[in-house]
C-alpha cells in the first residue's frame, strides 16, 4: 500500500453483548492514523452488564457509532445480517469484540485484497493471547464414516508465531474454501449477491463456512492473509462450555452442511490428503508415526533419506492436485 491509496468507506460491524473491557480493547484500532472513514455499527445482545450501555453514548459521540440492539436468543449470523443492513459503507468488516487489532496498516491490507474484483472474502492469520496461532485459513473435512461430522479445522492451529508454516502456509496469501468470520472483509455487493449469513439453518456455527461457501460458488475467491499483530480472545464472550443444547445445535449444523456441502468437504481442493495442517501446529504426515514433521530445526524430523523420499511424494501429490 505505497505510496498511499485511496480507501472506500469501511463499515465495521462487531456483535457484543456484555465484556465492556473486550470491546474497548477492541475499538482501540480506531485511534490508528487509518486510511479509511470507519462507520462503526455495534449489534447489542441483550447486553445486561450495566457498563456496556454506559459505554455507548461515548461511542456515539466520539466515533458516531451506530448502535443497533438485538434482544433475543443469540443468533450471531442474525447480528451480522443486522449490523450489515444499518450500515451504508461499500465494504465491511465483521469484527469480533474478543478481537484485538494491534498494528496500524493491517486493516488496509484486507481492504485492498478485499476490494480486487475477483475475491469475495478476506480473513488473516489470528493469534491466541500466547502469541501462538489460532487461525491461518479453514481447511474442510468430512468425520467419520456413517456420522454427519463435517469438520472445518484451523490451519496450523498451534504454531509458533513467526514460524513460516509448511510450505509458507502462514507466511504467504493463501486461497482457501472458508476463513473464519471472527475477523472477514467483504464487499456490500458481494455478501448481497449471495444473500448473507444464513440466519434460519445455522445461527451460531458454520455460518462463517457457509457464507464463504456461497461466495465461492458465486465465482469469487476467499482469501487468507499472513498479517501478523491480530488477536483472537476466541469464545471470551460466550464461553466454551459444550452444553446438550449447544451439541445438539452443533449436530443440527453438520447435518445442515453435509446437505449443501458434502461434496466441498469431501474434497477440498486446498487440503492435501497426505499431509495433515488442521489443528495442528506443525505438519504430519502418515508416515511420520504420530509425530510432528516441519522445516524448522527445531522440529522431529525423519532421517534425510525418509525426509527425500517424502518430499518427492508430496511433490507428485501436489502434480495431481493442481
Amino acid at each position: 500500500l505505497s505510496p498511499p491509496c485511496a480507501m472506500p468507506d469501511l463499515a465495521v460491524i462487531i456483535p457484543n453483548r456484555n465484556r465492556p473491557d473486550l470491546l474497548a480493547q477492541c475499538l482501540r484500532f480506531m485511534e490508528f492514523q487509518n486510511r479509511f472513514r470507519t462507520e462503526l455499527v455495534i449489534v447489542d445482545n441483550d447486553s445486561d452488564d450495566p457498563a456496556v450501555p454506559a459505554m455507548y453514548p461515548q461511542l456515539r459521540e466520539r466515533h458516531g457509532a451506530k448502535i443497533v440492539s438485538m434482544n433475543q436468543k443469540f443468533n450471531f449470523a442474525r447480528m451480522v445480517n443486522i449490523g450489515v443492513a444499518a450500515s451504508t459503507s461499500p465494504m465491511f468488516l465483521l469484527l469480533n469484540n474478543d478481537v484485538q487489532i494491534t498494528s496500524p496498516g493491517l486493516v488496509e491490507q484486507m481492504l485492498a485484497h478485499a476490494l480486487r474484483p475477483e475475491v469475495g472474502v478476506v480473513g488473516t492469520k489470528l493469534l491466541n493471547a500466547d502469541g501462538s496461532v489460532q487461525h491461518g485459513g479453514m481447511l474442510l473435512r468430512e468425520g467419520h464414516a456413517g456420522v454427519k461430522t463435517m469438520l472445518a479445522l484451523h490451519v496450523l492451529r498451534g504454531a509458533r508465531r513467526g514460524d513460516a508454516g509448511y510450505l509458507n502456509a502462514l507466511s504467504s496469501v493463501r486461497n482457501y474454501q472458508a476463513v473464519t468470520g471472527a475477523l472477514m472483509a467483504s464487499r456490500r455487493e458481494v455478501f448481497v449477491q449471495v444473500g448473507g449469513f444464513d440466519e434460519v439453518h445455522l445461527p451460531i456455527e458454520f455460518n462463517d463456512v457457509d457464507y464463504c461457501l456461497r461466495v465461492r460458488k458465486a465465482g469469487y475467491r476467499v482469501l487468507c492473509l499472513p498479517l501478523d499483530g491480530i488477536f483472537h480472545f476466541e469464545s471470551s464472550t460466550r464461553g466454551t462450555e459444550l452444553s446438550p443444547e449447544v451439541a445438539r445445535m452443533r449436530q443440527a449444523a453438520m447435518v445442515c452442511m453435509a446437505a449443501r456441502w458434502l461434496e466441498q468437504f469431501r474434497h477440498d481442493p486446498y487440503r492435501n490428503p497426505w499431509v495433515e495442517l488442521g489443528n495442528v501446529a506443525q505438519a504430519r504426515f502418515p508416515w511420520s508415526d504420530g509425530r510432528e514433521v516441519y522445516d524448522d530445526p527445531g522440529s522431529a524430523t525423519p532421517d534425510h533419506a525418509s525426509r527425500s523420499e517424502a518430499r518427492a511424494d508430496i511433490d507428485r501429490n501436489l502434480q495431481c492436485l493442481n
